[in-house]
């Protein structure tokens, strides 16, 4: 294994860590600690398909729609898709699959 894929593991596996704190904060309601994991200029494509641009937006949406959002169900995540794109960028997609009739709080 060479140095650039032992980098590479250990960004897939931080990238894994990192989608995990997002579905944990999300199945906890947690509309700070979910911001928290993310740069203000990111973007976020949520599970309905809605694109949002920057940090502001993902705040606004977030704290609007996570409150009581795990009554029904919960998401499960997971990443799908990583990109290294090289100057320490990468490209990385996850997926949301709702599980109804399944709450949280149960």
């Amino acid at each position: 294994m060479t140095t650039t894929d032992l980098a590479q593991t250990e960004d897939v596996a931080a990238i894994h860590a990192v989608v995990a704190a997002v579905a944990k904060a999300q199945r906890a309601e947690d509309a700070d600690g979910f911001l928290a994991l993310f740069h203000s200029d990111a973007t976020w494509t949520t599970g309905a398909g809605k694109f949002l641009n920057g940090l502001n937006e993902i705040s606004e949406f977030t704290r609007a729609v996570l409150p009581g959002s795990t009554k029904d169900g919960y998401a499960t995540n997971g990443p799908f898709f990583i990109r290294f794109m090289g100057s320490g960028s990468t490209l990385s997609h996850s997926y949301d699959q709702f599980r109804p009739g399944i709450s949280m709080a149960e």
